[in-house]
């Protein structure tokens, strides 16, 4: 993994610590003149990542693939500091990160950040086999008052679900956990009956056997998956720079290179599904 990064001027920062490591010859130098005044990067540029499944965890994943493959075309040098999802967002209104992954936008963010929107993740609902009764929606389980639920602490679902969990706030019956790992253990241990997660976690911490003989999806096909994707500082980057990143990222979703790096870490037939058109 260091040789790969390496390559690419990529490099991680864990517990926000500010060792560079895997620049190799580069030594961490500024990029050029030329893609410091298109894309705002003439420093390295901090980007907060944190457990996310197949988008990034123990230091692989999409999004540093995706960092690997912008920083080859646009010349820039990205500093991946692991952050507590519930921080990001303060160390960018503090100045600590430049871009945030896999972000939803609010009203609240955009005072901070200017959004590259590319990605639709499904968020799913997902039982336990041998709950009972068998849960056939979130509506009946969330009105029958019986069962337990666990969702992701401050983590946005997207207004289908975000609305239908107001419902439970401050009840015994939901259990909010700091990263997905913990979530998914809660249903392994049986400790709750069903989670709410992003498909790109299904795939990552459930393996094919668990699928389909322990875990089961709830049918929440109605609801409309929320548009994601980087949020760029904007104490750091200019409206004309994120726009630069906009097209950086719309020409790799016409090249399907964006594609390409989506089906590394998902199944063939969920890649495509993840990707706004």
């Amino acid at each position: 993994m260091a040789s790969k990064i390496g390559r690419f001027r990529l490099c991680r920062i864990f517990c926000l610590a500010l060792t560079l490591i895997g620049f190799g010859s580069h030594g961490g130098a500024a990029a050029d003149e030329n893609a410091g005044s298109s894309f705002g990067c003439t420093d390295p540029v901090a980007v907060g990542v944190y457990e996310f499944g197949a988008w990034y965890s123990k230091g692989a994943g999409f999004t540093v693939d995706l960092l690997n493959e912008l920083s080859r075309r646009s010349s820039c040098v990205f500093v991946l500091r692991e952050i507590p999802r519930a921080d990001v967002w303060r160390a960018m209104s503090s100045g600590e990160i430049d871009i945030v992954t896999a972000s939803i936008s609010t009203a609240e963010r955009e005072r901070h950040a200017r959004f590259v929107r590319f990605l639709n993740i499904r968020n799913l609902m997902i039982g336990r086999i041998g709950t009972d009764p068998r849960i056939d929606s979130i509506d009946s389980f969330l009105t029958g008052r019986k069962g337990r639920i666990g969702v992701i602490d401050g983590f946005l679902y997207g207004s289908y679900f975000d609305f239908r969990l107001r419902s439970l706030l401050g009840d015994a019956r939901i259990v909010a956990t700091a990263a997905p790992d913990e979530l998914f253990e809660l249903l392994r241990r049986g400790e709750v009956d069903a989670i709410l997660a992003p498909s790109v976690h299904y795939f990552h911490y459930l393996n094919e056997a668990e699928r389909k003989s322990h875990f089961y999806v709830v049918d929440t096909s109605q609801a409309v998956p929320p548009t994601s994707g980087l949020a760029f500082s904007r104490r750091r980057f200019s409206a004309w720079q994120s726009d630069n990143w906009m097209r950086l990222i719309e020409a790799m979703l016409l090249d399907r290179s964006l594609l390409a790096l989506a089906e590394q870490h998902l199944p063939p037939r969920v890649a495509p599904m993840v990707l706004a058109r």
